[in-house]
């Protein structure tokens, strides 16, 4: 007892029953081993019954408590249950405090976990749908095959006539190419032969030394392929490249006249639904008059206006798509516009521009982002609608319409490799754009948990 502490587990010392009990020379023995640890002190006392006057072990106890403890934790008097032996409920108590004993540097837990927000919840949901995955794993793949056309890393070559006119395809290589044959017949027949024209043309002497000169000139012919990976158009270029480069044409169009689109209709709809008034009355009656004008009429009259061209085009496209963006995003801003949050910005004093900007659209972001990813998948259509027509790209250019416009003529003469190139390239991009759609309208659906 006489030993200072120095912290550590629990000191249990037991004050046996009348029956157990022995000397104070012997009990102070058993408590005089020092501690090397800072945990509490704990004195079991036996029942009542089983207890004598304890008064000067008690006061020799209080004073071994008082000078023994350097630092370490709080003494407890604990009391052993009436009728249960005052050796084995210390044995029991020294274990459980033990076993339950707490780390020597126990870590604060921290006193509540942060909620995950809108964006970590939709992409939980989303990760949980394999077909809005797989989707996406289709989109990402024609975006990196856009940015790898438009960088010069694949169908850099799409010009080039590198097969013979309407070449087969590698797995038609036995297959005969009538088309190609009778343009190298015309070849062989364009050399006319050699006539002397000396009795009537004075300037007949100079044909042969001319004829000379010519042949002097080494005219380097290409070879040309008979069959390509997937054919070949009337020129002669790889079909495969084409329709990737007409990729680049269709998903470029698309995504940057659905973003100008978004923008549009998200500003006007948030000045509508948010202010009001004459303000929004105005904007109302301008919706008014867009969506009176049948939504193709009104694209192929400004497409009949103005050049051909990809800015005409994107500048066509969003001017014409905004409406329906407009309608939604004006729905919400008149739903948000009288909630609390945005009633503490106004007591804060946030002007208009932040409390629409600011508080009110991230709340109303996953509807533009759905509108933004279904508008995508319409005009990379309209686009092909208007290359088709003669409306679109230039000439110099190559879209998955004006593929389209030339595999109409090809499909007459059995040359239908084009048509399928594109058909099935455009058909993958509409569907996965069109299904992760759906699965984003779900994945950000705040009523689905």
């Amino acid at each position: 007892m006489r030993h200072p502490r120095a912290g550590g587990g629990p000191i249990n010392y037991v004050i046996p029953p009348k029956s157990q009990r022995r000397s104070l020379a012997a009990i102070g023995e058993r408590m005089r081993h020092p501690r090397a640890g800072g945990g509490p002190i704990n004195y079991v006392i036996p029942p009542k019954s089983q207890r004598c006057s304890l008064a000067a072990i008690g006061e020799r106890m209080r004073l071994v408590a008082k000078s023994s403890r350097a630092g370490g934790g709080p003494s407890f008097l604990r009391y052993c249950p009436r009728g249960a032996s005052a050796r084995k409920f210390s044995e029991e108590y020294v274990m459980s405090a033990v076993l339950n004993q707490p780390p020597s540097a126990p870590v604060a837990a921290p006193l509540h976990q942060p909620s995950p927000g809108l964006w970590t919840l939709a992409w939980r949901r989303l990760k949980r749908d394999k077909i809005g995955m797989t989707a996406l794993v289709v989109v990402l793949f024609f975006l990196l095959l856009m940015a790898g056309s438009y960088m010069g890393l694949v169908a850099k070559n799409w010009s080039k006539e590198v097969g013979v006119s309407y070449a087969n395809p590698s797995f038609m290589a036995g297959a005969e190419n009538l088309e190609a044959a009778q343009a190298a017949q015309k070849d062989t027949s364009a050399k006319v032969p050699f006539v002397d024209l000396s009795d009537i043309d004075p300037l007949a002497p100079k044909y042969e030394e001319w004829a000379k000169r010519t042949a002097e000139i080494k005219i380097t012919d290409t070879p040309r392929a008979d069959t390509l990976l997937f054919g070949g158009d009337k020129w002669g270029r790889d079909v495969i490249q084409k329709a990737i480069k007409g990729a680049e044409t269709s998903i470029f169009v698309g995504l940057i006249a659905a973003l100008l689109a978004t923008i549009i209709g998200t500003v006007l709809g948030a000045i509508s639904g948010y202010l009001g008034g004459r303000t929004g009355d105005f904007l109302e009656w301008f919706y008014n008059v867009f969506t009176s004008i049948p939504y193709i009429l009104l694209i192929l009259a400004f497409a009949a206006v103005f050049k051909r061209g990809l800015d005409t085009i994107i500048f066509i496209l969003a001017f014409t798509g905004w409406t329906g963006i407009y309608r939604l995003v004006r729905a919400e801003y008149i739903k948000h516009a009288s909630r609390e949050y945005v009633k503490a910005a106004q007591a804060i004093g946030a002007s208009h521009t932040r409390r629409m900007f600011v508080h009110i659209l991230p709340n109303v972001s996953h509807v533009c982002l759905v509108q933004l990813s279904q508008h995508v998948v319409q005009f990379i259509k309209a686009e092909v609608i208007l290359s088709f027509l003669g409306l679109g790209v230039p000439v110099d250019s190559v879209s998955w319409g004006t593929m389209l416009a030339e595999a109409q003529s090809e499909l007459v003469i059995g040359k239908w490799w084009q048509l399928v190139a594109a058909s099935v390239s455009m058909a993958l991009l509409v569907t996965a754009f069109s299904m992760l759609t759906d699965s984003l309208r779900d994945a950000l659906d705040p009523k689905i948990k």
